[in-house]
């Protein structure tokens, strides 16, 4: 009588099933419902074999037909264990396998494939679960348990401790109070006595200290899970190791519990019900230590009611619904000091300013601290002082990565588990300056669309080589560890050829002149640190003509640290190439920031004469007038209204005969101030509607601004105080649509002078405490005006409380 392979298999199992007995000495016999479901699996199998063998379309039906066809004479599969098994279908696939295929390999797989899908229907609650339970046993070395599959509990000699199991606790573990207190409240909310099993999922860059965390968590708990703990390193990321497949560590985990070798079966379907079935009914620990990804994890999940499960992983397990996650931060500045202190030694606490300095040079990553600690450790007379000023210069990364390993290390195996895109976002990155990357910048970098910048960028801050910015009402934003971005520009300066780099960069410029010539003020005030970083590590000119357009828009926003920094950096780097042109714009912004933020007349008069010089030698009229605007702006500051209208008419008379009205409105808004201030409110009235009709002919929201706060001022000095109070919240509004944060103090300063005049104390005294309130953060010099109006307010006989 002929068989086939499903008929020798099914035949075998029957076979053996009679010789089998299960708890009580009872026979396991296989009914028709068992038969009929085996054949179903070896059937699947089959197929399943054969269509991942790689195999062309025709070799493949062939080989799929002779397995399952009648083969000959009858072929008995004796078999009593499952390697033996596998040697019996080798010899029966062995004529069959086609030419250059791997007989062992295919018959290891089919044998594999059948196994896994009796223990697949064996977790459904199907006809083989009985089957399951004793088909891995060798009578040998195992006693079979219940029929529902579940082993008896082992305890190693000596075992009576509740953290057996768990790696030994960390001698210096320090700091981390924050979060170990955030940590020890989840874990408490896990009863396992209870129906829920409890994941949690630390994640956070390379070298923050997540296994130190974990292990030591699971020592404060371990009293509550008496059945012991479980640790297993997956090597996700460690150096030379290959991450650990799930069936590799399902059987670490399996031998952990006690299991003999022989009782462990292969696959990772039949070692994950294996895995499930021990624990079902224990309470224990289990940390998976150095997770690659949520793939590698969810087969080891115990998901018994009684188990807690610590991951920690360098990236986000975003797969793994079921679990918590809890991101670790760098350590605080004072953790960070404590751990290099009882690391290093206390005696280093002689110096604890260079103590700080180190520990800001190391970022707050523990990693870091713990080595630089161990150096100092090993050098015992080493002054702070050196080492400090090694971790200073440009090869600090270098510093902080002893034996090629350390900070550098780290992130070489964080880049290890990237995809190709990934890592060229990682080199991309290194050529931006700033310390806020966004879609669009990346998207320019990379030559790429924005929605494969956000992508990546996304991408990258799962594996915490990046962390997104909160709070910005722009497009979202990341920032990165100061360590990773020393590691990325090292990379690109490695990876990206010089060509690439000068290319990427003047996509690079053409972004960030887009946000200054085109983007909202609320862009605008975000980029800002990027755009000075971008212009100041720049020496080319285009990236000083943004920086210089970027100024005068940030003074305008009230960001005026970052204005100054753009105009000086033009200007120093424009007098050493020569740029008259470049030089008096950067002279005239440094003129005008000192005179309306920080009060430095002598030093705005002496760089308005500057760029008055600098554009005249250049020929550039418009230029040359606007700076005798800034020379008559501080003769009116400093009272001398003379010489103010003199040459506020001489700007004027230049502006006409340029035709720029512009600053023929600028100029004739000068001459009303002084007209104003000399008490013929009539001039004033009249020069500042004219401004007032140029800007709103140009469309110039901040000349208006201006022109409509001036003749608030007129209206207030006549005692009009209903004009006064329209024109100066006409200014107002204007000054809010475009930002402008000093006009709006200017302004509610104005406002609480008409609530004043008209006895609304109360009133006034608001306005005036938010104008003070803004010209502080702003830090204007200016604070002084709203300070003299409030104690006026209190002056006042009717000042109420």
């Amino acid at each position: 009588m002929a068989v086939d392979l499903v008929g020798a298999v099914v035949g075998w199992l029957t076979a053996e099933a009679a010789t089998r007995t299960v708890a009580g000495g009872r026979r396991l016999v296989l009914g028709d419902a068992q038969r009929r479901a085996l054949r179903r699996v070896v059937r699947q199998a089959v197929a399943d074999t054969v269509g991942g063998a790689g195999l062309p379309k025709h070799e493949a039906a062939r080989l799929r037909t002779a397995l399952l066809a009648a083969s000959g004479p009858v072929r008995r599969i004796r078999a009593a264990t499952a390697t033996e098994l596998r040697a019996a279908v080798a010899e029966w696939v062995r004529p069959l396998a086609p030419r250059g295929v791997s007989c062992g390999e295919l018959s290891d797989e089919l044998v594999t494939r059948i196994l896994d899908g009796i223990e697949a229907d064996a977790r459904t609650g199907g006809p083989l679960r009985h089957v399951a339970d004793w088909l891995w046993r060798d009578d040998a070395t195992r006693l079979l348990e219940a029929i529902d599959g579940r082993f008896a509990a082992w305890e190693p000699p000596g075992a009576d401790h509740a953290r057996r199991g768990l790696p030994g606790g960390i001698p210096d573990f320090t700091g981390r109070d924050a979060a170990l207190a955030d940590l020890h409240a989840r874990l408490a909310r896990h009863d396992p006595d209870g129906r829920f099993a409890a994941v949690y999922a630390i994640s956070g860059m390379g070298g923050v200290g997540k296994t130190t965390l974990a292990i030591q968590a699971a020592w404060d708990v371990a009293e509550r899970y008496p059945d012991g703990g479980f640790f297993i390193d997956l090597h996700g990321f460690t150096a030379g190791i290959a991450p650990l497949s799930p069936e590799a560590a399902l059987e670490q985990l399996l031998r952990d519990a006690g299991l003999p070798a022989g009782a462990i079966p292969l696959g990772v379907a039949a070692r994950q019900a294996r895995w499930r079935s021990h624990m079902a009914s224990r309470k224990a620990i289990v940390v998976l230590d150095n997770a690659v990804d949520s793939a590698q994890v969810r087969p080891l999940l115990p998901g018994a009611p009684g188990s807690l499960v610590i991951v920690t992983s360098r990236r986000r397990l975003t797969a793994l619904p079921e679990a918590e996650e809890i991101f670790l931060n760098v350590l605080s500045p004072v953790e960070a000091e404590e751990l290099l202190l009882r690391v290093a030694g206390t005696h280093r606490a002689e110096d604890p300013e260079e103590v700080r300095r180190i520990v800001r040079l190391c970022g707050h990553l523990p990693l870091a601290i713990r080595i630089v600690a161990a150096r100092l450790r090993r050098e015992p007379a080493a002054p702070l002082s050196a080492l400090v000023a090694e971790l200073g210069q440009t090869n600090r990364l270098a510093e902080l990565s002893p034996e090629g390993a350390g900070v550098e290390g780290a992130l070489h195996l964080s880049m290890a588990r990237l995809d190709a895109a990934q890592v060229r976002a990682v080199h991309l990155l290194g050529l931006h300056p700033g310390p806020c990357y966004r879609p669009p910048a990346l998207a320019r970098l990379a030559d790429s669309g924005e929605t494969a910048a956000r992508a990546l960028l996304r991408a990258l801050a799962e594996h915490h080589l990046l962390a997104p910015v909160a709070g910005t009402d722009v497009e979202a934003g990341f920032e990165c560890h100061d360590l990773v971005r020393d590691f990325a520009r090292a990379q690109a300066l490695r990876h990206v050829d010089p060509a690439a780099r000068e290319a990427a960069n003047r996509r690079l410029n053409g972004w960030y002149q887009h946000v200054v010539d085109e983007k909202t003020p609320d862009w605008l005030a975000a980029e800002r640190d990027n755009l000075v970083a971008f212009c100041v590590d720049s020496h080319a000119k285009d990236a000083i003509s943004v920086g210089l357009d970027a100024a005068g828009k940030l003074s305008v926003l009230g960001f005026y640290e970052h204005a100054r920094r753009l105009y000086a950096h033009a200007h120093r780097v424009s007098k050493a190439r020569g740029d008259l042109a470049e030089q008096a714009k950067a002279a005239f912004g440094l003129a005008d920031l000192a005179r309306l933020t920080f009060g430095e007349l002598e030093y705005a008069l002496a760089h308005y004469q500057e760029a008055r010089d600098r554009y005249a030698a250049v020929g550039d009229e418009a230029g040359e007038a606007t700076a005798v605007l800034g020379i008559a702006h501080i003769a009116r500051i400093t009272g001398d209204n003379r010489s103010a209208l003199h040459r506020y008419q001489e700007a004027a008379g230049a502006f006409a005969r340029l035709r720029d009205p512009r600053g023929h409105a600028y100029a004739t808004w000068g001459m009303a101030a002084i007209h104003n201030r000399l008490g013929d409110l009539d001039r004033a009235r009249e020069l500042f509607e004219r401004a007032l009709a140029h800007d709103i002919r140009l469309g110039y929201e901040f000349g208006q601004a201006e022109d409509e706060r001036g003749l608030g001022k007129v209206a207030l000095h006549a005692g009009d105080l209903d004009a006064a109070r329209i024109r100066f919240h006409n200014a107002y509004e204007l000054s809010s649509k475009i930002g402008y944060r000093r006009g709006q103090a200017h302004n509610l300063l104005g406002l609480g002078k008409v609530a004043r005049a008209a006895g609304d104390m109360e009133t006034a005294r608001r306005l005036c405490t938010q104008a003070l309130t803004i010209y502080r953060e702003l830090g204007l010099a200016l604070a002084a005006k709203a300070r003299d109006e409030l104690a006026a307010i209190d002056a006042e006989p009717t000042a109420r409380p």
